[in-house]
């Protein structure tokens, strides 16, 4: 009997432990789908993703393409001086950059004086701070490059830096924005998932990493070369930079110095040849003497012959 007992407690108390057990299986199965939904309506949640104003008539009616290498090129690709930016939407300073000086470059892209390109990096500052999902940001704008929003979109990156700080790029952000910019968003995916995005996204950190005097986020080169200060180091003043860029298209705009005509050596075989030969004086082969006329008879001194003297 006391056996019995024992038994049926023990019985009694697995079956209470399985039935707890189960309900906290429930409750955290309740507990994950709460998440999800929360995770899931966070996502979908339309976010503030606000277009600069300025953005349309910055880039009006200039041509815009992509370089080989999937990056986005402004302006015509033959302009005599490259300006090219490594930049990176996740670095604070490259922000800075694109904010003061956007509109001078552009200016002189219109002009037809230089192209601009960007080449889009996944770094943060060089102290090592950042935003948050650079690489989605570097990815959603070499994608807009191919439906000629990249600029814009560039634009409204930077701009969102100081607005939403380390929340400026999430995806749901990012997904209104290409919704303001009127993207395909079928096209977009499928570049997405293809290999294009980060293909350019190696190439440009391999010619980061071969460029010499290579400044970390942001980097300019004009003409495929660092811009030095007399210190021998990179420019990062903006007004600085621009006089550099100022100074190349003055380069390519002076017209080249006339070539000095070349004089030909005088030597003396060829004096020899301009001057005029002296008339060689005749020899006695080549005087022709002309025939004496003979002497004719005096008809005085002939005598005259009679017949039978």
């Amino acid at each position: 009997m006391a056996r019995s007992r024992a038994v049926e407690r023990r019985e009694q108390r697995e079956t209470e432990k399985r039935a707890q057990q189960r309900r906290w299986t429930v409750i955290g199965i309740v507990l994950a789908v709460v998440v999800i939904a929360v995770l899931v309506f966070l996502v979908r949640q339309p976010a503030e993703a606000p277009l600069v104003e300025a953005s349309t008539a910055r880039y009006a009616d200039i041509e815009q393409s992509r370089t080989e290498d999937g990056f986005a090129r402004l302006g015509d690709p033959a302009a005599p001086v490259n300006v090219s930016v490594y930049t990176s939407f996740a670095s604070t300073s490259a922000g800075a950059l694109h904010t003061s000086a956007i509109d001078a470059l552009v200016e002189r892209v219109r002009a037809g004086s230089a192209q601009l390109i960007y080449i889009p990096m996944t770094l943060g500052n060089v102290d090592g701070s950042q935003i948050a999902n650079g690489v989605g940001t570097a990815r959603a704008a070499l994608c807009a490059i191919e439906q000629g929003r990249f600029w814009q979109l560039a634009d409204a990156f930077f701009s969102w830096q100081g607005l939403y700080v380390n929340q400026a790029f999430t995806n749901n952000r990012i997904v209104a924005g290409l919704d303001a910019l009127q993207m395909d968003q079928s096209a977009y995916t499928a570049c997405l998932s293809s290999s294009r995005p980060g293909d350019a996204l190696n190439t440009a950190e391999t010619d980061a990493e071969g460029l010499l005097n290579f400044a970390g986020m942001p980097t300019v080169t004009i003409n495929g070369a660092v811009p030095l200060t007399d210190e021998n180091l990179p420019l990062t003043d903006v007004t600085a930079i621009l006089e550099r860029i100022d100074a190349a298209i003055a380069d390519s705009q002076r017209a080249p110095e006339p070539e000095a005509e070349a004089t030909e050596d005088v030597t003396p075989e060829a004096t020899a040849e301009s001057t005029p030969e002296s008339t060689p004086q005749p020899t006695a082969e080549d005087v022709t003497e002309e025939p004496t006329a003979e002497p004719t008879a005096d008809p005085t001194n002939v005598s005259t012959a009679t017949p039978g003297g």
